[in-house]
């Protein structure tokens, strides 16, 4: 399926920037790597495979709408996987900054989701690939809308017409409520 799109439309009535500004991308020896997601002034949110085997000090996490112009580039002071990752199961892991960010809010954490999630729409931010059959375009900011296909005790998944694609790894998937409040799922 086509990857994600760099259009900032509106989810459900609320303009994605609040979403769109605390995903930032994590670069590794000047190149993208990983999607990440501030969590805290100084605690950035991804995948276990994107910080398991790295060094911090080759990492850099980049805010902004392109990683060729960012708004900033802060460096990375130690990288967390969960205590049990193990490839596929608990792929989730903590990137700590050396400073705090400044002017970007942190995102809250939706701490539970149930079968009731399935077929909710997602929104998803990612600095991966543009184009999953060759590769090309990665670096640039970009939202897609994927509903929830399935939830068990510790994952999800998703299903649609787009995907994200290849470096959107660890990039936040965002749930909004009722009454609009953004929540990293």
């Amino acid at each position: 399926p086509p990857c994600a799109e760099t259009s900032t439309a509106l989810m459900a009535g609320v303009e994605r920037s609040a979403a769109r500004r605390a995903g930032g991308a994590l670069v590794y020896n000047g190149r993208h790597h990983c999607t990440g997601t501030l969590i805290g002034p100084r605690k950035v949110l991804t995948a276990g495979h994107c910080v398991s085997g790295y060094s911090a000090s080759r990492m850099r996490f980049v805010l902004g709408e392109s990683i060729f112009s960012p708004s900033a580039v802060l460096a990375v002071s130690r990288l967390e996987p969960h205590p049990a990752y193990s490839g596929v199961r608990n792929d989730i892991g903590l990137v700590y900054l050396a400073s705090d960010v400044a002017n970007v809010a942190s995102m809250r954490v939706l701490t539970e989701m149930t079968q009731s999630f399935v077929g909710t729409e997602l929104l998803f931010v990612g600095y991966g690939v543009e184009n999953g059959y060759n590769n090309s375009g990665s670096g640039i900011k970009r939202a897609v809308t994927i509903p929830v296909a399935s939830v068990d005790s510790s994952t999800f998944s998703y299903r649609g017409t787009r995907n994200t694609c290849g470096g959107d790894s660890g990039g936040p998937p965002f749930y909004q409520t009722a009454d609009g409040e953004l929540y990293l799922a």
